[in-house]
């Protein structure tokens, strides 16, 4: 699957994302990507909030479909994940 990621001012657009939660500065966990030399795509006020939100990416990245019975990774898709809010 091609996953695409918004970022949360909706000005970046970027896939093939390798996600970082930053430690805290100033109260804030950062989601960044690393390839992307640290592009910020959102930002959360508790490290709880930043891993529901990498739980969401992974839940899209693991995307079965159900084929008389079996399942299989839909490899044909593409989405968008956009970057909540707070």
């Amino acid at each position: 699957m091609n996953l695409w990621i918004r970022s949360q001012d909706k000005m970046k657009l970027v896939n093939n994302c390798n996600l970082y939660i930053s430690d805290a500065i100033k109260d804030e966990y950062v989601i960044e990507d690393l390839n992307n030399k640290y592009l910020k795509l959102g930002t959360y006020k508790t490290k709880s909030r930043a891993l529901e939100v990498l739980d969401e990416i992974q839940q899209l990245l693991v995307e079965y479909v159900n084929f008389n019975g079996y399942e299989i990774v839909n490899k044909f898709t593409s989405r968008v994940y956009e970057m909540p809010e707070e």
